[in-house]
């Protein structure tokens, strides 16, 4: 494996690959104890003592770059999670089957906004933004945006699926990303929280998240009581779930 020195990013070692997605590695010396891996924002970052030698610093990437392999190919899901979704200047996005256009403006401002128009979706943010924050800004006014405007159809979705599933009350929608969860249930006041990548999902990973939290309502524990209710209205739904654990990662805007 090789390693290459930048003195931007830190050393980056070879990308891990997952199907045709690949994922950057990059080699960060620091002032600590022990070296550890973990993926940040779709990369793995590896951070080595900065007391650590060459060759001592090759063997140990080498390592842990391949338990962290090991660990992202066997729940893909769980490590590539990312709640931010990417839009682009006259991207065609399709939420729920739904369809807008994305326009991106640069204005002299210092806030990012973007609102809905008919099928239009308009994002204005700041010309001094560098690129990385332009992009997390644009996702999360469009993100926003897209929310409220899929929130009638996706109350509709939610209300078919509880009506012929469990039947829990569903006091409050809320559509909004998180690098966590797909999904919560509040017991305290009746909301229903879900990921805003599932706008995107395929219709069954959607009912299944969706009637996953509203059994939480019932019951707060993954016991088996929990799985078996699940089952009742999803005899499925194992599939599903490991659908969502493998493959989630690929659910783009």
């Amino acid at each position: 494996m090789e390693i290459s020195l930048s003195e931007e990013n830190g050393m980056r070692a070879e990308p891990i690959r997952i199907g045709e997605r690949e994922i950057p590695v990059r080699v960060i010396k620091k002032r600590i104890r022990n070296s550890y891996a973990r993926v940040k924002n779709g990369e793995v970052v590896i951070e080595l003592p900065a007391s650590l030698g060459a060759r001592a610093s090759a063997k140990t990437v080498l390592s842990l770059r391949s338990r962290i392999s090991k660990a992202i190919l066997s729940n893909p899901g769980r490590y590539l999670m990312d709640g931010q979704l990417k839009f682009a200047d006259g991207q065609l996005t399709r939420p729920l089957g739904m369809e807008f256009r994305i326009c991106i403006s640069r204005v002299a401002r210092s806030t990012c906004s973007a609102r809905v128009s008919g099928n239009i979706i308009t994002a204005h943010i700041p010309e001094s933004a560098s690129q990385p924050a332009s992009e997390e800004l644009i996702s999360k006014a469009i993100s926003k945006a897209l929310s409220q405007a899929s929130a009638p159809r996706l109350g509709e979705i939610v209300e078919k699926i509880n009506s012929s599933g469990p039947k829990s009350e569903v006091r409050r929608l809320i559509v909004k990303p998180s690098r966590r969860v797909w999904g919560y249930y509040s017991i305290k006041d009746g909301s229903l929280m879900l990921n805003t990548k599932l706008l995107y999902a395929p219709y069954p990973i959607l009912e299944y998240v969706i009637i996953h939290e509203l059994v939480h309502a019932k019951i707060r524990s993954h016991s088996r009581r929990f799985w078996d209710l699940v089952r009742s209205f999803l005899p499925d739904y194992k599939e599903r779930r490991r659908w969502l654990r493998e493959n989630s990662f690929t659910i783009t805007s």
